[in-house]
């Protein structure tokens, strides 16, 4: 996460890395907020003042934030498959074809569009997804769903400085 999160705020600031440190000093109430409330939803506000302080605009945070406030969650889209695979190790279940991953990824995506960004709000879409394409079974999805809520902090964390990133970017 941290890695992936810091090359798009240096290609943000075109590795110049005292815009990279201003616009991280920019985002540190953001990262603060979401990782606090477990909402995106709830920090976008916080998120858009920070967003208008990086790009020195107002039209472009004020599109793009709330925008992507619930699809462009790069801490659920790297958490959950990773879970996902951790659990059918654990379980004792052989990792998925190439295939079947690339099914499931495909409708990952779109699910995306269907969470709020609430707290637990992903991992409730995600379950009829792992049932279906990893034959995830009850006890399974309780474990899941358990230690999504557990590191769902750090995953709105992600997802909220990733959109942080983005709208410089844009």
């Amino acid at each position: 996460f941290i890695l992936y999160l810091g090359f798009l705020f240096l290609i943000a600031a075109k590795f110049n890395l005292t815009r990279f440190k201003d616009y991280l000093k920019n985002v540190f109430p953001v990262a603060l907020m979401g990782f606090s409330t477990m909402s995106s939803l709830a920090t976008m506000p916080v998120t858009l003042k920070a967003a208008e302080k990086n790009t020195g605009d107002f039209h472009i945070p004020q599109a793009v934030i709330p925008s992507t406030v619930n699809i462009h969650q790069v801490g659920v889209a790297i958490a959950i498959p990773m879970m996902a695979m951790c659990i059918l190790s654990t379980f004792g279940y052989a990792m998925p074809s190439f295939a079947v991953y690339c099914k499931f990824a495909f409708y990952f995506i779109f699910a995306q569009f269907a969470v709020a960004g609430v707290p637990g709000g992903a991992i409730l879409v995600m379950l009829p997804l792992l049932e279906s394409h990893f034959g995830f079974s009850a006890e399974m999805c309780g474990l899941i769903t358990a230690l999504y809520i557990l590191f769902d902090p750090a995953v709105t964390l992600t997802n909220v400085l990733g959109n942080s990133a983005l709208v410089i970017i844009v």
